[in-house]
């Protein structure tokens, strides 16, 4: 049995600014690599570099150098979103912590209550017990 694994996603690089093709290395990939622009996967180099010379292929790479401060703009907008969701999750993984704790306190309580006999000699302070108390 063997791993299925996806293409590699192929991207320009980024000189000075500016987008440049440059061909990816092919070793140990032999899923190959997948261009955004025709969302193609391609197993070869040789195949790559033919779909690189196109003219669709091509007009993407215009199409990035054009867009590229647009493309810094939404980068630095879903930098702030990761950081805002890393918040969020910092919260939710404290509450849940908070939430844990609340309830083994309420099933110590509960398995404290399940022994106490009312019929037998229990204390006042053993049968006033308030289970909505969380402190």
């Amino acid at each position: 049995m063997s791993l299925i694994t996806d293409s590699d996603d192929y991207s320009p690089e980024n000189i000075d600014g500016k987008y440049i093709d440059r061909m990816p290395c092919f070793n140990n990939r032999p899923q190959g690599f997948r261009c955004p622009c025709s969302n193609k996967s391609y197993t070869t180099r040789p195949l790559l570099a033919s779909h690189i010379r196109t003219g669709i292929h091509k007009s993407w790479i215009e199409s990035l150098n054009a867009n590229r401060t647009n493309h810094y703009a939404e980068l630095e907008k879903e930098k702030q979103v990761v950081h805002q969701q890393k918040i969020i999750i910092a919260k939710m993984e404290q509450e849940i912590a908070r939430l844990e704790r609340d309830k083994r306190n309420l099933m110590k309580t509960i398995h404290i209550l399940s022994y106490v006999n009312p019929t037998q000699n229990a204390t006042e302070s053993q049968l006033d017990i308030d289970l909505i108390d969380f402190n």
